[in-house]
């Protein structure tokens, strides 16, 4: 097996063990991942969940239901649903794209005309009361409602522009 990496792209942070006959080092490869046998790792796992789901798509796993459908044009109805969320007096409290559920549209049984977003995973919720609710938690539900904002803003520009650059941080943590 041979592998074709050139030094010039790997970043050497330590020495971490030498003998006569070689050494270990704590390294990175820069841009591109390897696994030993040299077939290609995607690092962003935004980039890596895109592209599978679109070959999925493309070969019909989505029309199948194995798999759900992917749109990469959900921004705008997930902070419509936040924003429903918090207008009863619920604060989310981990506003991720991995907490959303994207449920297209039926198509023609009348029932569901347009996608749906779900918003899942409520174990770090926050439930208020109306007749006690302070004015710092009413802030912390205009910050949700921020948040979805800005993220469907972003998530848009991504998809528009087709790489990953403004939601970034949304995906990364």
């Amino acid at each position: 097996m041979e592998l074709n990496i050139n030094l010039k792209d790997v970043i050497f942070y330590k020495e971490l063990h030498s003998s006569e006959h070689s050494m270990i080092f704590h390294y990175r490869p820069k841009g591109r991942l390897y696994y030993g046998n040299g077939s290609y790792i995607e690092p962003s796992c935004y980039k890596a969940e895109v592209s599978a789901y679109k070959r999925l798509q493309e070969r019909g796993l989505g029309e199948k239901d194995f798999v759900p459908r992917f749109y990469g044009r959900e921004g705008a109805l997930w902070a419509e649903a936040v924003e429903a969320i918090t207008g009863a007096l619920v604060m989310h409290g981990d506003l991720k794209p991995r907490n959303r559920v994207v449920v297209p549209a039926a198509g023609g049984d009348g029932e569901s005309e347009k996608d749906r977003v779900l918003l899942i995973d409520f174990d770090r919720a926050q439930v208020f009361d109306e007749a006690s609710i302070t004015e710092e938690q009413r802030e912390w539900l205009v910050e949700d409602n921020y948040i979805a904002r800005q993220m469907a803003r972003d998530v848009e520009l991504d998809v528009r522009e087709g790489r990953l650059k403004h939601s970034y941080l949304a995906f990364a943590t």
